[in-house]
């Protein structure tokens, strides 16, 4: 008790003193090795705890809390073989307790980190057989939902969180999904879910940061910055910061410009380790495409912390999403200023090589591509990006199949380099091996990826070649029904799409 105490007071020395001599007071109860290890992933020292719930199972291998914990956090690794060991345990545990709600929820997360349609289909099976046998289970009800939004499905979410509400009426989660179900098109309908959740958990900064950015995306920052203020006057400590932030953003979308950039650098200068002010500046000074402004801001975020890249990797992504040309300029000069200081940051340099690819500057983006596979030669998205290029914009195919080969067989499951083969392929005149290719792709992807809109039109292109027209016809068909939801396919393609739709109907 006194271990949790220190915990809340945020002395974690002290804490984690007494946690240890609790295991070694009683070694044989599993109650304070549980304590630690959950302390240690708390705290974020995953291999402490891993280390504590080893020597738990080794004295008591069948104690199902401990065999949890030991799945999930091997599971929550970026260590390849770590996440394979969890899978493995998993799969034993499972054996052993097959109706255990945890351990199937753990196997629901490892089939959708997969990332195939497949595996999408056995986690949803397992996941209404779980509803089924424990309609209690929110968390099930809540990734059913997730499951159904992230498809572009927002009613069916909706109906799947009301089934779960019924035996948690209140429960956080599922509400906060209801919420972002309501949102999904029209931001302001998740308002009323959104002020329900702000009874039920009053004092919850994500409820009322979530809300304020409902009322600042439906046009409303004055109702934002009204109800930032109201929770500053009573909020916790721990809070006030965050919401603070919140509240200058809000006054800067009402139009206090000038003054919300000031008081976002005063609270950068009082914790310059902080980098959130940062970055709603740069989303500010971005959406007004302020391209000056926001490279001074990222510029002295890189004196203060030269290996602090993350962050401003982070901006890019932002700039890149953006269509204006001063954003995709800002971008560029902003990657260049990471690799001034680090020039071998990977992440950085695979940016801007996709960045000069898209400006159509082939030949730098050629260049930097062979850096990065010279830094890193099983880089897999680079051997992806390069091989398209190879093949698409310089004719280099056999070049660009053997990048391709050697990609795959790195990553056997790669659907994106799996159909960048499939078009070399074809380029080569090979259809019938691009068609198996294309194929697997659209057996795998998931059904509301972009990627598989772009595999039925290669499959169907490669079936007119063959002289497959009806078969070629319903393909392409298909990638322009789906372009019209999923998106997947530029204005040129679909447009040479729809051109071959009429050339194979008239028979020509």
């Amino acid at each position: 008790v006194r271990a949790q105490t220190y915990t809340l007071l945020q002395k974690p020395e002290l804490a984690e003193a007494d946690y240890r001599q609790a295991v070694a007071l009683d070694p044989a109860r599993p109650e304070a090795p549980m304590a630690l290890a959950r302390f240690y992933q708390a705290q974020g020292k995953t291999g402490e705890a891993l280390a504590t719930i080893e020597k738990l199972l080794a004295q008591q291998p069948d104690h199902l809390p401990a065999v949890r914990l030991a799945v999930m956090l091997r599971m929550g690794s970026s260590d390849p073989a770590q996440i394979q060991q969890g899978k493995t345990l998993l799969e034993q545990s499972l054996a052993a307790h097959p109706e255990d709600v945890e351990l199937r929820l753990f196997r629901v997360f490892a089939l959708l980190s997969e990332g195939t349609q497949p595996a999408i289909v056995a986690a949803t099976g397992i996941l209404e057989k779980i509803t089924q046998d424990h309609p209690e289970s929110a968390e099930a009800w809540r990734l059913l939902g997730q499951l159904a939004l992230q498809q572009g499905q927002p009613g069916k979410g909706i109906d799947l969180v009301l089934r779960g509400l019924v035996s948690s009426p209140t429960n956080r989660n599922l509400l906060l999904l209801k919420a972002q179900c309501e949102g999904f098109r029209t931001p302001s309908l998740a308002i009323p879910t959104l002020n329900t959740l702000r009874q039920l958990y009053p004092r919850d900064a994500e409820i009322i940061l979530s809300l304020a950015r409902v009322h600042l995306a439906s046009g409303s920052p004055e109702q934002a910055a009204a109800l930032l203020e109201q929770e500053l006057a009573v909020c916790p400590d721990a809070d006030r910061r965050r919401l603070t932030i919140a509240l200058w953003e809000a006054r800067y979308q009402q139009g206090d410009r000038e003054k919300a950039l000031q008081q976002l650098d005063t609270l950068y200068a009082e914790q310059p380790q902080d980098p959130l002010p940062l970055l709603t500046q740069a989303r500010l000074l971005q959406k007004d495409q302020k391209g000056k402004e926001l490279l001074a801001k990222a510029a002295q975020w890189q004196d203060r912390f030269p290996q602090g890249a993350e962050l401003l990797l982070a901006i890019t992504s932002d700039l890149q999403l953006a269509s204006a040309a001063e954003n995709s300029q800002t971008a560029e000069q902003l990657l260049r200023l990471i690799l001034s200081k680090t020039p071998d940051q990977a992440a950085a340099l695979e940016r801007l090589a996709m960045l000069l690819n898209s400006q159509n500057r082939i030949d730098e983006s050629v260049e930097l591509y062979r850096t990065i596979l010279k830094q890193t030669p099983d880089n897999v998205i680079a051997m992806n990006n390069l091989a398209w290029i190879l093949s698409e914009n310089q004719e280099k195919y056999q070049e660009a199949l053997a990048l391709a080969q050697q990609g795959l067989q790195l990553r056997p499951d790669y659907l994106d380099l799996r159909d960048t083969r499939g078009v070399i392929y074809s380029r080569l005149g090979e259809h019938e091996k691009a068609v198996l290719d294309f194929q697997k792709c659209i057996e795998l992807y998931p059904a509301q990826s972009p990627g598989i809109v772009g595999s039925y039109l290669h499959l169907g292109r490669a079936l007119a070649a063959l002289g497959q027209t009806a078969e070629a016809l319903a393909n392409l068909r298909q990638a322009l029904d789906l372009n019209q939801t999923n998106g997947g396919l530029s204005p040129e393609d679909a447009a040479a799409a729809e051109q071959l739709v009429i050339t194979l109907s008239q028979g020509n």
